[in-house]
């Protein structure tokens, strides 16, 4: 929560939070639910309120606002009158705690407001809040990740075990199905109502999961064994609940059929089959995108782009100002991955070979990407995995890097290269087809037999 006192009123912010699962769905030790969750910076919940002569609401979600207000307004026992403007708001039932956070916002910017005190807990239970899940309620207080206990026997909302920061360089993906909305009111309560018992044994390999594997992978910034850890706990209670979902683990089956077809096409295009292994963990894959608003697709790539060197100046950054000492150890593993990613770019990349393909006036830039140094000989202890004609291409491209340990990858290197990989595909255009590719392989790739 952020709050800032205007002139005539208060202003107040409020995260959305992500509900990622529940821990134990069984009960059998006396507590149910148990719930992990996270706050995120975009969307957010933002509102001025102030005294008025009447009753308002300006903005998204009128009538949800004026609800929570004068209900607000009668729990806390004032008379007065109050506009609340909404100048953003949570979209609803997109699983964000929309409206958990709308009413901590206006509880809380009414309690400023008028001097009195209460617990973003106590402010929960007065709006109608926390019924299986304090997640909405910690992230508001103070953001970060977030365990709870789940319910007991007290009616009360569950106690906070754990509240911790998320890693400033870890990013949260969100995927929405503008056409559908997850259970919410009456319609939710009837669906845990119908499920099914959970399983004890299900219950402990959930709390496994996130005490040995999810937490310490979070406190030791693993983002591997955090990732691995919350894939298997969604993917527990997401069939516990397909029951309710028309057979699907997803609230969404729409989102939950694109998010595996860009896994799948991600992992598929950045696999190095010689190597046996991905060229990294994050994968950014966008092919045959095009819709009929062309300003529109160029907006979008923009925003890619920026976004993503804005975050990695920013991890980059952060990484410098933290590892002030760098070993010997490092400086290898560092040269190893920097020959993967050579390899890879220069013998599977299929927007590398096109660039190239097109003209020799842009080299340099197409290789732009390429590290500074490789190891040599590592790259030439490849070629006996390498198939035919691609050990000629692999064998050229040792060839055109200049001697050294390790060998630097300079100006002339680069021209060197371009030249290698535009004599190999002219002399053997169909070692195209043995590059990296996803289901849609682009049209430039034609042009170039």
């Amino acid at each position: 929560m952020h709050d800032t006192k205007l002139a005539h009123g208060l202003s107040v912010s409020a995260p959305a939070r992500l509900h990622l699962g529940f821990v134990d769905l069984n009960g059998s030790l006396g507590r149910r639910y148990g719930s992990i969750g996270l706050a995120v910076d975009e969307p957010k919940t933002e509102i001025r309120l102030r005294r008025s002569e009447t009753m308002a609401a300006i903005g998204p979600e009128q009538d949800r606002v004026l609800t929570v207000l004068e209900r607000c307004r009668q729990a806390l026992g004032l008379s007065g009158s109050y506009r609340v403007e909404v100048s953003s708001a949570i979209p609803p039932h997109a699983g964000l705690g929309s409206g958990t956070q709308l009413a901590l916002a206006i509880g809380a910017a009414l309690m400023r407001l008028e001097g009195l005190s209460l617990s973003p807990q106590q402010l929960g239970d007065l709006a109608g809040r926390g019924a299986r899940s304090a997640i909405g309620m910690a992230a508001f207080e103070a953001g970060g990740f977030i365990v709870d206990g789940g319910r007991g026997a007290i009616d009360q909302p569950p106690p906070v075990l754990i509240q911790m920061p998320f890693p400033d360089d870890w990013r949260v993906l969100l995927v929405f199905d503008r056409g559908a909305q997850g259970a919410h009111g009456d319609r939710e309560t009837s669906a845990f109502a119908a499920l099914p018992p959970f399983p004890e044994t299900l219950a402990d390999r959930l709390c496994r999961l996130v005490l040995m594997q999810l937490l310490p992978g979070l406190k030791e910034a693993d983002l591997a064994a955090f990732g691995a850890a919350l894939t298997q706990i969604q993917a527990i209670v997401g069939s516990h609940f397909a029951a309710a979902q028309g057979g699907s683990p997803w609230t969404s089956p729409a989102v939950g059929a694109l998010l595996k077809h860009a896994a799948e096409q991600g992992a598929r295009y950045f696999y190095i089959p010689a190597l046996e292994r991905h060229r990294g963990v994050t994968h950014f894959y966008l092919e045959g995108y095009r819709t009929s608003d062309h300003e529109a697709d160029a907006g979008l790539v923009e925003t890619v782009g920026r976004s993503a060197i804005d975050s990695y100046c920013e991890i980059l950054g952060r990484a410098l100002a933290e590892r002030t000492e760098v070993s010997e150890e490092d400086r290898a593993r560092q040269l190893a991955y920097h020959t993967v990613y050579l390899f890879q770019v220069l013998t599977l990349d299929r927007g590398t070979t096109s660039g190239l393909l097109v003209h020799d006036e842009n080299d340099v830039g197409i290789l732009g990407s390429l590290p500074s140094h490789v190891d040599r000989a590592l790259l030439a202890s490849w070629e006996p995995r390498m198939t035919r004609p691609q050990d000629a291409l692999l064998r050229g491209i040792v060839g055109a890097l200049p001697e050294g340990e390790p060998s630097p990858v300079t100006v002339e290197a680069k021209h060197a290269l371009a030249g290698v990989l535009r004599q190999h595909y002219r002399a053997h255009p169909a070692a195209l087809d043995m590059q990296a590719a996803g289901d849609v392989v682009p049209p430039t790739v034609a042009n170039h037999r």
